[in-house]
């Protein structure tokens, strides 16, 4: 029997891929999770970039930032860039830049006059 968490890995690399296809991701792109937690679309962003691509997980917890550090080196991913910010705290990070901005699980925490600017920012004129 799959206990709920494996069953939770093997959607982030098979359904959760697909989905982000579906949505526009594709090999080489920049991406960002936005408020990423403990990776459940930033393992699927970076199987879907590829090794070409690149993948920016932004959580404001050390703690949770330890725990998807984790959960990438035993996945086997090296694509991914975790930083420890909040959505405000991103200047470091270049303006249209952003290929691809994943925002589920934060936006309903965060107010949107101070969020959707920094989306602007950072995001491709284009970008998703």
């Amino acid at each position: 029997m799959v206990s709920a968490y494996e069953e939770v890995c093997i959607w982030e690399k098979t359904e959760a891929v697909q989905t982000l296809q579906k949505c526009g991701l594709g090999k080489g792109m920049i991406a960002m999770d936005l408020g990423c937690g403990l990776a459940h679309y930033t393992i699927p962003a970076a199987i879907t970039v590829g090794s070409e691509g690149k993948v920016i997980a932004v959580d404001h917890d050390k703690k949770i930032n330890k725990t998807t550090y984790n959960r990438l080196m035993d996945a086997g991913i090296t694509n991914v860039e975790i930083v420890c910010a909040n959505h405000l705290e991103l200047n470091h990070i270049p303006d249209s830049s952003v290929d691809f901005l994943m925002i589920y699980d934060m936006i309903h925490t965060n107010p949107r006059i101070e969020v959707y600017p920094v989306i602007k920012r950072l995001l491709k004129k284009g970008g998703i």
